[in-house]
C-alpha cells in the first residue's frame, strides 16, 4: 500500500521549496485564513528587529486618534467603534472580520491575468472572501463563519445590496454591515490581498488538496481534470479558492464556500502537523505590504494571544456558513439569509451554546467536508489507518485523530449515528466500497467513525492502494468503484 503522494495529480511543473522547521507550528492561530497566523508563528522565533520590521510592513487603517482636531472619521478610509481595547478580547472572547480582497497589487502582469476577470485595474474592487471569526479563548475553540459574497443585506447608509459591495464604501462600512448581520461587535479587522495569499501558500511549500470530482473553471483558470490529490501552489491555489464558475456547480456562491473551507482545513492540517515546515524570510516577504489591519492589532498582541492558545489545534476549529438560499431580483442573482436559522446561529455563537447542524449544509450543495468531524480507528491495519486519516485531512475533513479500535471492532466500516445523514453522504463521496453501519459511533463530539482494518478497500482515486501504483504520468488511476 503506497503512501498518499505529495505530488500533484496532473503532470505539472511546480517551484520547489526547502522551508526550515519551526517548533511552535502546533500553536498556529487560524484567524487570518492561513496568512497572519503563520506570520505570528514565524514572528515568535524571529529577532526583535525582524519583528519590528514585520509589524511596520502591515498596512494600517486610520483610527479616530489619527485625525486632526475636528476632523471626522470617514468610514471609507477610517475605522471607528472597534471594541478592540476591551481586555476580554485577549482573555475570553474576540471577534475578527477577515477579508480576502480582490486587490492585484504585488502581482506580475501574468499573475494578474491568471487571477481571472481582469479589467486592467490592480486596485481593490471588492471583498472576494468574507469570514467572521469568533474565538472563545476560555474553551480554546474557534468558530469560522463563511459569509456568502452575494448575501443580500442592508448596508448602513447605502441600502440593500450584495454584502461584498460594502467594501467599496470603505472598511468602516464593512464592519458595521457585518456587526448588523451577526449581532456581535467586531474587535479586529484583517484584509489579505491576492499576493499575500499566494505568497504564504508558497512559503509553506504548497497545500495538498484531495477532490472527489474534476474541477474546471475557465474564468479563474482552475483546471483539475480528475478526482484525486493535487499539490496547489501560488496562482493555482488562488484559483481554487476563488473559482465561482466551476462546471457542475448548482449554486456557485455556495460551492465556492465549500471549496474555501476544504482548502483552509487542509492548510490548517498541514500547518499544525508534526514537521510542518516553512521559511520565515520567505514568509515575511510574502505578507509584506499585502495585509491590512486595524491600528490596535500588532505582532506583539497576537503573540501574547498565541501563548494562551495551547490546544486549539485542528479539532478546535469549527467551520460554518450563514444559512441562506438563492433568489433573483430585477434580473440579478442574490442569496438571502434564512430566518430564524441565521439569527439563531449567531445567537448561539455569542452565548457559547451548541450549534448543532446550524450552518453546516447549504441548499443544493450539501455539507462541506470541513464541517464533518471524523475519528479514524486502527483495527490492525498495518499503517493503512494513518494513510486514510492523511487523505481525509487533505480532503478537508476535521480528522480528530487515529486511535486503536475498541475491543471487538475489527472490520473495515463506517459507523454513523442516526443524526449523521449529511455527514455520511459527504464522507461517501471520498471513501468507496466501505460498508456503512448505523449505530453507536464511539466518536468524540459527534464524530463519524471510520474503522480501518487490514482489508480496507483500495482508494486509488486518493492515490493509495493495496494494488498497483498510480499511473506514471501522475494522474490518478480511476477507482473500480467509479
Amino acid at each position: 500500500m503506497a503512501d498518499v503522494p505529495e505530488q500533484p495529480a496532473g503532470s505539472r511543473t511546480r517551484r520547489s521549496r526547502t522551508p526550515s522547521s519551526h517548533p511552535r507550528a502546533r500553536k498556529v492561530f487560524f484567524v487570518l485564513a492561513g496568512v497572519l497566523s503563520l506570520v505570528i508563528a514565524g514572528g515568535a522565533a524571529a529577532s526583535i528587529s525582524t519583528v519590528h520590521a514585520l509589524d511596520a510592513s502591515f498596512i494600517r487603517i486610520k483610527a479616530p486618534t489619527d485625525l486632526r482636531p475636528g476632523q471626522k472619521c470617514d468610514p471609507k478610509v477610517c475605522l471607528a467603534g472597534l471594541q478592540n481595547k476591551d481586555p476580554a478580547c485577549f482573555t475570553k472572547v474576540c471577534n475578527y472580520l477577515v477579508l480576502g480582497v480582490d486587490n492585484r497589487s504585488g502581482l506580475t502582469k501574468a499573475e494578474r491575468a491568471a487571477a481571472g476577470n481582469v479589467t486592467g485595474s490592480s486596485g481593490s474592487r471588492n471583498s472576494d472572501t468574507m469570514m467572521f471569526v469568533h474565538l472563545n479563548l476560555l474553551k480554546n475553540h474557534t468558530t469560522i463563519v463563511s459569509i456568502p459574497r452575494d448575501l443580500y443585506v442592508d448596508i448602513p447608509g447605502y441600502g440593500y445590496n450584495k454584502i461584498n459591495s460594502a467594501f467599496s464604501h470603505g472598511p468602516g462600512v464593512v464592519v458595521k454591515t457585518v456587526e448588523r448581520l451577526t449581532g456581535m461587535p467586531i474587535n479586529h479587522y484583517v484584509a489579505v490581498n491576492f499576493a499575500g495569499f499566494e505568497g504564504v501558500v508558497n512559503a509553506i511549500g504548497g497545500v495538498t488538496v484531495c477532490i472527489d470530482k474534476p474541477l474546471i473553471d475557465t474564468l479563474s483558470h482552475l483546471d483539475l481534470p480528475h478526482a484525486g490529490c493535487y499539490k496547489l501552489e501560488g496562482t493555482e491555489a488562488l484559483s481554487f479558492v476563488r473559482a465561482r464558475h466551476v462546471q457542475g456547480d448548482l449554486i456557485p456562491d455556495f460551492s465556492r464556500i465549500e471549496r474555501q473551507q476544504v482548502f483552509f482545513r487542509a492548510m490548517l492540517s498541514k500547518m499544525i502537523s508534526a514537521g510542518s515546515l516553512f521559511h520565515i524570510r520567505e514568509l515575511f516577504s510574502a505578507i509584506k505590504h499585502n495585509v491590512t489591519i486595524d491600528q490596535q492589532l500588532n505582532v506583539y498582541a497576537l503573540q501574547d494571544l498565541l501563548n494562551k492558545l495551547d490546544s486549539v489545534g485542528q479539532s478546535g476549529v469549527d467551520f460554518r456558513a450563514v444559512p441562506a438560499e438563492p433568489f433573483t431580483q430585477n434580473g440579478i442573482d442574490y442569496v438571502r439569509a434564512l430566518q430564524p436559522e441565521t439569527t439563531e446561529l449567531f445567537s448561539r455563537i455569542k452565548h457559547d451554546q451548541p450549534l448543532y447542524q446550524l450552518g453546516k449544509a447549504l441548499p443544493l450543495t450539501g455539507m462541506s467536508p470541513a464541517a464533518v468531524r471524523v475519528q479514524v480507528f486502527d483495527a490492525g491495519s498495518n499503517g493503512k489507518a494513518q494513510q486514510v486519516a492523511t487523505y481525509l485531512s487533505r480532503s478537508g475533513f476535521n480528522v480528530v485523530g487515529v486511535q486503536p479500535a475498541p475491543a471487538g471492532v475489527t472490520r473495515s466500516e463506517i459507523r454513523w449515528a442516526s443524526d449523521q445523514h449529511e455527514q455520511l453522504r459527504t464522507l461517501l463521496r471520498y471513501l468507496h466500497k466501505v460498508k456503512a453501519v448505523r449505530g453507536i459511533t464511539f466518536g468524540p463530539g459527534g464524530a463519524i467513525v471510520v474503522v480501518v482494518g487490514p482489508g480496507f478497500p483500495p482508494q486509488t482515486k486518493a492515490g493509495f492502494s493495496s494494488g498497483p501504483s498510480p499511473s506514471p504520468s501522475g494522474s490518478p488511476t480511476p477507482s473500480p468503484s467509479g
